[in-house]
């Protein structure tokens, strides 16, 4: 056997270290990514917030009004009915959020 071609133990053990910490760190990475994604997927977040005040007002709601309904969506119902009522609000829990809001907000509307 040529020993002049073969890579020592220990060099060895280096490249498997570096390699290991590197898979580890793209896994790591991956996993706050798609964390990440998923909180975004699943939490209310500004963006919806501002959406949905601008839908609002700009049905003739008042500041007040709209933003007594979002406190009144966000605690009643978890971000994904929110974005199903967002997208229906015609749907069984659209119409039991806007009863809810009607009793709950009607005089800051």
């Amino acid at each position: 056997m040529d020993d002049d071609n073969e890579v020592p133990s220990s060099n060895k053990n280096n490249q498997n270290k570096t390699k290991n910490v590197v898979v580890t760190i793209i896994v790591m990475i991956g996993l706050f990514i798609g964390i990440g994604v998923w909180y975004n997927d699943t939490h209310y977040n500004s963006t919806f917030q501002n959406n949905f005040m601008n839908g609002c007002e700009g049905q003739g709601g008042s500041a007040s009004g709209c933003a007594c309904a979002y406190g009144v969506l966000q605690s009643e119902y978890s971000y994904s009915e929110a974005k199903a009522i967002n997208a229906d609000p015609n749907s069984p829990n659209g119409q039991a959020l806007a009863s809810s809001v009607s009793s709950q907000c009607g005089s800051s509307q």
